[in-house]
């Protein structure tokens, strides 16, 4: 089916809950800590990424967002599904005005979490990645 990258540094109850769902269908998740592992996971992976998954911080201390990352992915012209998770609503706009996929509205910390989810599988039906 392909791969998903997860770049998440915090949220593991997150992590596993996106983990579970893509294997379930038959992806192959690799997981990023930080923003240069995820540019080296994306690198080496790119022919076979389906979708990415990006926190809006990826070090614990703010000083590296999701949104570098999405930079760094659309300067390299994929044009692939990618989800901001971010616990702050401010870092999930700056990163759909970045190239992120819109997020649904959702209120509170788990819905945002568990709407990525729902996001993520809607958008990969809509690309016929999985029905």
């Amino acid at each position: 089916m392909g791969i998903v990258l997860i770049a998440e540094d915090e949220d593991k109850a997150f992590e596993e809950m996106f983990v579970e769902t893509l294997e379930e269908v038959g992806f192959k998740v690799i997981r990023a800590k930080s923003l240069g592992e995820a540019i080296s996971l994306f690198d080496e992976n790119k022919e076979n990424l389906r979708g990415v998954v990006v926190d809006g911080c990826l070090n614990n201390h703010g000083t590296l967002d999701g949104g570098e990352l999405i930079e760094y992915i659309r300067a390299q012209g994929w044009d692939g599904i990618i989800i901001p998770a971010s616990q702050s609503d401010d870092n999930n706009v700056r990163m759909v005005q970045l190239g992120a996929t819109k997020k649904p509205h959702a209120s509170g910390f788990r819905a945002e979490k568990e709407s990525a989810i729902t996001m993520l599988r809607r958008e990969m039906r809509r690309a016929k990645i999985f029905a």
